[in-house]
């Protein structure tokens, strides 16, 4: 969780376009900018973003649920 650089956002042909990375956030995430990581997703249409309703910080719950969902 937490706000993705500009460095990295803006990069479409950087490393994080080679790798396979899951995003979980946060709708509700006291240090991240929703509007930011919509205009992530926009620009890195392939990922598919997980949007819950908490904050910054997993539950042991989520947590589980993330993993064992899948």
């Amino acid at each position: 969780s937490g706000n993705i650089p500009e460095s990295i956002a803006n990069n479409l042909n950087g490393s994080v376009n080679v790798q396979n990375p899951e995003f979980y956030v946060g709708k509700k995430d006291q240090f991240a900018s929703l509007k930011i990581w919509m205009t992530f997703f926009e620009k890195h249409t392939h990922f598919k973003p997980v949007f819950y309703e908490g904050n910054h910080f997993f539950t042991e719950k989520q947590l589980a649920d993330f993993i064992f969902s899948q």
